[in-house]
């Protein structure tokens, strides 16, 4: 553990302690994580075949289960942590500012952490 460290706002554990860690390359232009005002959505729940891929570029993003936690929450249903400040953007916010496809990123990001290797 790395006491005394509370970047993340969280208790001091080394898991929060790697997530504020300022990465360069192809690490800086992912999603830091997700955050939703629904506690019940999960990353696996934003793709269809989360479970079925061993290469994450394989991924395919949920489009149906994305736009109804949309319409549900105004178009805050889901926020992406902006890897260039502390800011959360709305899914349409981060299209804007980066052009790319947030959601599947942070899939590709996730789903390579879950097995322990990422490598961008």
């Amino acid at each position: 553990m790395v006491k005394g460290f509370n970047c993340c706002g969280g208790e001091d554990k080394i898991e929060e302690f790697l997530e504020c860690i300022v990465f360069e390359g192809h690490e800086a232009k992912l999603p830091r994580g997700f955050i939703s005002p629904n506690p019940s959505v999960k990353i696996e729940k934003m793709f269809i075949n989360w479970n079925d891929v061993d290469d994450p570029i394989d991924l395919i993003v949920n489009q149906e289960y994305i736009e109804k936690l949309n319409t549900v929450y105004a178009g805050e249903g889901i926020f992406l942590g902006d890897p260039t400040s502390n800011k959360n953007l709305t899914l349409e916010q981060w299209t804007k500012k980066f052009n790319t496809d947030g959601v599947l990123l942070l899939g590709v990001k996730l789903h390579s952490k879950r097995r322990g290797v990422y490598t961008p």
